[in-house]
């Protein structure tokens, strides 16, 4: 088991309402179980794929389509790396999903970082485990893409190292610039990373990173720290 988990919905998630033909003949949108075995919104799928690449993780379902047991094919039928483990699922215990949530981390001891992916607030409003902290949730009607992509990656990579930091700028940009490859350029940066994030949280690229800690280590200190700003 690696130390970072996705813990996914479905519904909301992966799977959106789309329209389709009722047995009246009439156009309805709503969730289905799909024929082809393979979840709808391949969007979502793309981006649970890219986030793989950055930090890998794997997968315990919370869905209830963990109860039909090609749960794990409808993932991958839709184009999910096959290198992502769905390692398993989440009991059912009465339809909570905070308990059964808690009830595997708990039951498989999991100490490391974890993401729950879902479009219903509604479980975890009692907030009676802390998973609150950990929900990225989702619109029902376009499901995960790349604000919430954004939000998943800062949670699953909390407490990373200096190697995995840089590891994230190359891919992001996959050029291997040298402003994102010295420690000491980070290590400066870092300082004003709160406010960096929070000036533009869902595009987080290293040439915003660059440029806006210039304009913040000069106003903090007179100087420009990041000589070679990445421009474009």
């Amino acid at each position: 088991m690696k130390d970072r988990i996705i813990f996914l919905d479905y519904d909301g998630v992966v799977n959106n309402a789309i329209w389709h033909k009722n047995v009246n003949g009439d156009l309805d949108c709503f969730y289905n179980f799909p024929e082809d075995n393979a979840v709808n919104n391949f969007q979502a799928i793309c981006w649970l794929n890219h986030l793989f690449d950055l930090y890998p993780y794997d997968i315990v379902v919370c869905s209830s389509w963990r109860e039909d047991n090609n749960y794990k094919e409808c993932l991958y039928n839709a184009g999910l790396k096959k290198e992502i483990e769905i390692i398993g699922c989440t009991d059912v215990i009465n339809g909570n999903r905070d308990d059964e949530i808690y009830a595997w981390l708990v039951n498989n001891d999991f100490k490391g970082n974890f993401a729950i992916l879902d479009d219903d607030e509604y479980y975890y409003e009692s907030n009676k485990y802390s998973l609150k902290d950990h929900l990225v949730l989702c619109n029902q009607y376009y499901g995960f893409l790349e604000p919430e992509y954004n939000k998943a990656r800062r949670l699953i990579s909390k407490h990373i190292n200096k190697e995995d930091d840089i590891k994230h700028y190359h891919h992001y940009i996959d050029t291997p610039y040298e402003v994102v490859t010295e420690y000491e350029v980070i290590e400066e940066c870092n300082k004003y990373l709160d406010k960096l994030i929070t000036i533009n949280p869902d595009n987080f690229a290293p040439y915003l990173y660059a440029s806006y800690a210039n304009e913040y280590l000069y106003k903090e200190t007179g100087n420009i720290i990041v000589e070679n700003a990445i421009r474009g």
